[in-house]
């Protein structure tokens, strides 16, 4: 025979169950997306990553070493064309620096290819690449195909991982 303790200490055990597979459920569901929230992050990334792409052209173009470091972290790489790594903004910098104390840079971009998966973004394209000497003198042209990878920053900025580059031989 149960007495009623006993039935009081199974209904309140059933409940706290069903309260916990409650929980257990709505916590699946909040964190759970679906094929549209998906889409629609993925949406909103791509987006981000073109906006960074062009900004990051601008200040490329604008010579302005400065506005280029939002670019940029501790773990950035670039690789430029017939040129060792660069790791990190310091190094970075200093790559860039000699550069736009010589020259005045215009910039045409042909973003061939963007995408983004998880945490990680890849862009690569042809850019036509024109540097006038600061000190007179006729410009230059180079055709230069890149690749750049972005990382999400835990603040859910967007900053280049790696840029690489290199001269477009037909």
């Amino acid at each position: 025979m149960i007495t009623n303790d006993a039935a009081r200490a199974a209904t309140a055990g059933r409940r706290g169950l069903a309260l916990l597979v409650n929980l257990m459920l709505a916590l699946a569901l909040a964190f759970s997306s679906t094929p549209a929230d998906a889409a629609s992050r993925r949406d909103r990334d791509l987006t981000a990553l073109r906006a960074v792409h062009d900004a990051w052209l601008a200040a490329y173009t604008s010579g302005d070493v400065e506005a280029l470091e939002r670019f940029y972290s501790d773990d950035s790489v670039i690789m430029p064309d017939g040129r060792p790594a660069y790791r990190g903004w310091p190094e970075i910098r200093a790559f860039f620096v000699p550069g736009f104390e010589r020259w005045n840079y215009a910039v045409r971009a042909d973003l061939q290819y963007l995408d983004v998966s998880g945490d990680l973004g890849t862009a690569h394209g042809v850019v036509m690449l024109t540097f006038t000497p600061k000190a007179g003198g006729p410009p230059s042209t180079r055709e230069m195909r890149y690749l750049i990878v972005f990382k999400r920053q835990p603040r859910g900025d967007w900053r280049i991982l790696l840029d690489m580059d290199n001269r477009a031989i037909y």
